[in-house]
């Protein structure tokens, strides 16, 4: 099961004549609190399963079902014929259900919202739509969606920003109210969003990472007080070689464990994938990171701006 998920609400706000454009969701609920009082019963066998999508080194947007090391669904889905390269890039809100968005950063530092139609019987996908940010100079070298109309990013400095996501009445789109959430994150590689979680009853954005010395981190960022961001380290070495992860979760009896996450990590270079679990992932206690191998060794991985 993929819980990628585009919402499509949107809160106007009339005094600004501007629109709050919700970004999907990877996690659906939010939990009550901390995880760590229930322990769940045994069960049939978890279905660890997530949606890779990039950009081929041609341009092309690509989607890849993947599940442990196998892809048992694979696309190319349209071809961008972008100019500028894509550098990062991540999931946005689109305009129906049958569209998919796609919000990217790219090498004349520009932000982009790109919309791709989908035909539900032959599984094609096809760019309708390309809107320039107004937001110029846009130097953000990672960007991930969170709760909301929220967006993360870093910047070359090495400091995570929140931002939101607008509509103005021209239909013009922008990212706007930046939000200072913690400096000193210039080792951050890779950065994906995990789920919104509460720990001793605050919300937090769960966010997941790898350095460039190869740690894998969790940063917990307070959603109503960013600046007591939190980094945790969950393993200090071991992943240098990876330029891109995709999170997920696995499902038991139909259900998501939140504990469980998965991580597809994707090594360019290489031209390899494997596939990762963590577990327990959301409790205080540091997971065990297990590597259940390479993931479609025919396939090439030499992808950029993977989530």
């Amino acid at each position: 099961m993929n819980l990628r998920r585009t919402l499509l609400t949107a809160a106007a706000s009339a005094a600004t004549g501007l629109t709050l454009l919700a970004a999907p969701v990877a996690a659906q609920p939010v939990l009550a609190d901390d995880p760590t009082v229930t322990a769940r019963a045994a069960s049939s066998a978890p279905v660890c399963e997530t949606a890779v999508y990039a950009f081929t080194q041609s341009q092309r947007f690509v989607r890849r079902v993947v599940r442990k090391t196998t892809v048992p669904q694979k696309d190319y889905l349209s071809t961008t014929s972008m100019r500028f390269k894509v550098k990062s890039s991540a999931h946005a809100f689109a305009p129906r259900d049958n569209q998919v968005g796609v919000l990217t950063v790219n090498g004349d530092f520009r932000a982009r919202h790109l919309v791709f139609s989908v035909n539900r019987q032959t599984k094609k996908y096809k760019l309708v739509q390309t809107k320039v940010l107004l937001n110029r100079n846009f130097r953000q070298r990672l960007i991930v969606p969170a709760s909301g109309a929220n967006y993360y990013t870093v910047d070359p400095a090495g400091t995570l920003l929140r931002w939101e996501f607008f509509r103005n009445s021209k239909g013009q789109l922008f990212l706007g109210n930046r939000t200072l959430v913690k400096r000193g994150l210039g080792n951050l590689k890779t950065l994906a969003y995990y789920k919104q979680a509460r720990f001793d009853g605050v919300a937090y954005n769960v966010l997941v990472g790898t350095t460039k010395q190869g740690a894998v981190q969790q940063i917990r960022v307070p959603v109503q007080n960013p600046a007591r961001t939190k980094v945790l380290t969950l393993q200090a070495t071991g992943f240098k070689r990876y330029e891109a992860i995709s999170p997920s979760i696995c499902m038991v009896d139909g259900k998501p464990d939140w504990n469980h996450a998965t991580l597809t990590m994707i090594d360019t270079d290489s031209n390899l994938a494997h596939f990762y679990g963590l577990k327990p992932f959301l409790r205080p206690a540091e997971p065990v990171i297990t590597n259940h191998g390479r993931i479609a060794r025919s396939l090439n991985w030499r992808l950029h701006a993977a989530y």
